[in-house]
């Protein structure tokens, strides 16, 4: 799924509303990354983000957002966040499998989008990958995600996880945060 950011209220945390692709995620960026009038934003240690299920529609031939836009909105993205000077992932966009509703939401542009993310990331330099498309589909049949069946994580016919798929999106994602946090750690090291 894509981030449903958090805000900053009185000092504690809050789920905000979730801005679905990237473009209502830049929409959204600023409120999710809160403001200090002295120096800009809040400051953060570690942000993980991913777009990617929402920018490819749902089912039906139009894409939500084209792949040149996608790489811009990204592009942009990820320049806003470095404004935060904290350690930046992205979480690559789970797969899609063969068996979902025909239309722009496949394994094929989910590929493409994740490469696309991943070489804007890249060019920066200071944006880890966390691959959690890889983490799905080495914990799936070899047949998956061609033939669309990992019960086991996902459920049929759709993106969405179940219980065991949400644990290891989630520990997939807490090790990329770790890791950011210890590269921070020693960033700032004397």
């Amino acid at each position: 799924g894509d981030s449903g950011g958090t805000q900053a209220s009185g000092g504690s945390w809050k789920k905000g509303q979730q801005c679905d692709g990237c473009g209502g995620g830049m929409r959204c960026l600023k409120q999710w990354l809160g403001s200090n009038s002295s120096s800009g934003y809040l400051p953060w240690d570690a942000i993980s983000v991913n777009f990617g299920l929402h920018d490819l529609g749902g089912s039906g031939p139009v894409r939500e957002v084209p792949i040149d836009q996608y790489r811009k909105n990204m592009a942009a993205i990820f320049a806003e966040l470095n404004q935060t000077g904290a350690e930046l992932i992205f979480a690559a966009t789970t797969p899609v499998p063969a068996n979902y509703p025909p239309g722009s939401r496949t394994e094929k542009n989910v590929v493409a989008y994740n490469a696309a993310a991943k070489e804007i990331a890249q060019s920066l330099g200071n944006v880890a990958i966390s691959d959690l498309h890889g983490a799905i589909v080495a914990a799936c049949p070899k047949t998956y995600p061609a033939d669309g069946h990992c019960s086991a994580l996902q459920w049929p016919k759709g993106v969405h996880f179940v219980h065991a798929g949400r644990v290891l999106c989630g520990q997939q994602v807490s090790t990329a945060i770790v890791s950011a946090l210890a590269r921070r750690a020693a960033r700032l090291a004397p």
